[in-house]
């Protein structure tokens, strides 16, 4: 589970224990779970700060002493200054170095165990702090890092460049955001997750797993026919780019959709479908496109458009088209993206919802942010865009975010570098299409949706190489997966 600052604090209070015992059983845990990662050879250094993040170090400290590490402890920004904190720090029996003797110390030190800044950090860290950082990043020391590593946000995944990059993070009772975006921001070779005693029911984060996904999924029943969850219409391609839809009609038949039409422009229809026999075709030309397209749009269940589309005559009127004439969620991919660059306005005009699935460059040109913005405040960036533009925005990447208007999150944490191949996010726009064919709940389909894309690439690349995926395989990956759960 996912919990923001504001979650713990609350889910801390409920949990019928003082700080103080709280403290006492984190330092507890946090020694039986680091004991597993340490030798017996290794000299500990702790940095401990001022707050509650200090605290847990030092009990952490009382633990490891006792147990005859060699272990040693200094406070280089402040002494103790949090209740909890100065608390604690008169009972500590043991000798704390000076900033003076940090370093020597460092010198003979080969495990950093970070304790200064916890979840409440914001900002940017102090100067001393940012030196002292610098220095144990260039004596390449391992760094085991306590709930947060000192330097970054735990809400927003923001975070100095100074920030420690740790060996392991303890996750202490929960995963935070920052957590959550490990594989974006790589500041942690690994997270462990901590017990505590603390439990909570409210979350602000969706959850998505395989067993979520299938419980979610609707089996097919024996009346069932072609149309029973309506039509995915595909538009999408040009001259030069007709494996982009193609690639969407992949996506949307592993995830099951039984009836798919594919608008195209004439020029690469007997490419499509001479490989795919499946879906029905509505081949366009300059003078016909309404004509061809315009019924399929009034009654389409769920439409995609963008994919490829870069060359397509008349782009921009077929996307005015689907706003104007779409009953059904509308999901833009690609140059759809583009062309609300600078008339996102319209999208107030849609009559269903408008799902956006912009990489960071495209939501850097449609939200007139720099991808540096974008990069250091990645959740907060995004939930304001589609609250203000009313839109659900899916933020492709290592740690692809979801979120709704009303600021609704998923961050997904399945998929691999095998994902970064041209093609992958044509494949996500047709499973996206596929899932909410078969559901009626926006938000939790698009999680699945982007859960699957990248939990199919991993089952892949458990046999295969990162470097050369076959996206042409998932809809017998998928295929085998339903098999597994009984559909």
């Amino acid at each position: 589970m996912i919990l923001t600052s504001k979650e713990i604090k609350v889910a801390e209070t409920n949990s019928n224990l003082s700080e103080y015992e709280l403290i006492q059983t984190a330092g507890k845990n946090l020694f039986y779970s680091m004991t597993e990662d340490l030798e017996e050879t290794d000299k500990i250094l702790i940095l401990a700060g001022c707050g509650n993040n200090g605290a847990d170090g030092m009990v952490l400290c009382q633990y490891l002493c006792k147990n005859h590490y060699d272990v040693h402890i200094a406070f280089p920004y402040s002494a103790p200054k949090s209740v909890q904190a100065k608390n604690i720090y008169t009972e500590f029996e043991y000798s704390v170095l000076s900033n003076e003797e940090l370093d020597d110390a460092l010198k003979n030190t080969t495990v950093i165990v970070d304790a200064l800044f916890g979840f409440s950090f914001h900002d940017e860290l102090p100067d001393q702090i940012k030196t002292l950082f610098i220095k144990i990043q260039t004596l390449n020391l391992k760094v085991f890092s306590i709930d947060i590593n000192s330097g970054a946000e735990s809400d927003t995944g923001k975070y100095d460049s100074c920030t420690l990059h740790a060996n392991i993070t303890y996750a202490l009772g929960f995963y935070k955001p920052v957590h959550a975006l490990n594989k974006e921001l790589k500041l942690s070779n690994k997270i462990k997750l901590v017990p505590l005693p603390i439990h909570t029911n409210v979350n602000t984060y969706k959850e998505m797993n395989e067993a979520l996904f299938f419980e979610n999924y609707p089996k097919q029943e024996t009346n069932d026919y072609k149309g029973t969850y309506g039509k995915a219409l595909l538009i999408g391609g040009s001259y030069g780019m007709a494996g982009a839809v193609g690639f969407n009609i992949i996506g949307a038949r592993s995830m099951g959709a039984n009836y798919i039409e594919v608008g195209l422009p004439d020029e690469i229809y007997p490419i499509l479908a001479g490989k795919f026999l499946y879906p029905v075709y509505l081949p366009f030309n300059d003078y016909n496109y309404l004509d061809k397209l315009t019924s399929a749009i009034e009654h389409a269940k769920v439409i995609a458009f963008g994919s490829g589309a870069t060359n397509m005559p008349h782009k921009q009127a077929l996307l005015n088209l689907i706003i104007e004439k779409a009953n059904c969620p509308i999901i833009f991919d690609a140059e759809a993206i583009q062309l609300l660059k600078e008339n996102l306005f319209i999208l107030k005009y849609a009559k269903k919802e408008v799902i956006l699935t912009p990489h960071i460059g495209e939501f850097s040109a449609v939200s007139h942010l720099s991808m540096e913005e974008i990069k250091n405040n990645r959740i907060e960036t995004v939930t304001n865009f589609a609250k203000e533009n009313q839109c659900f925005v899916i933020l492709k990447g290592a740690n692809t975010i979801i979120t709704s208007p009303q600021k609704d999150l998923y961050i997904n944490e399945s998929g691999n570098p095998a994902l970064a191949t041209a093609g992958s996010g044509d494949l996500l726009t047709g499973i996206l299409a596929g899932t909410l064919l078969k559901q009626r709940d926006i938000f939790t389909s698009l999680c699945m949706g982007v859960y699957m894309h990248g939990n199919l690439a991993d089952i892949y690349s458990k046999s295969h190489s990162k470097i050369n995926i076959n996206l042409e395989e998932y809809i017998h990956l998928a295929d085998t997966l339903f098999q597994k759960y009984g559909f």
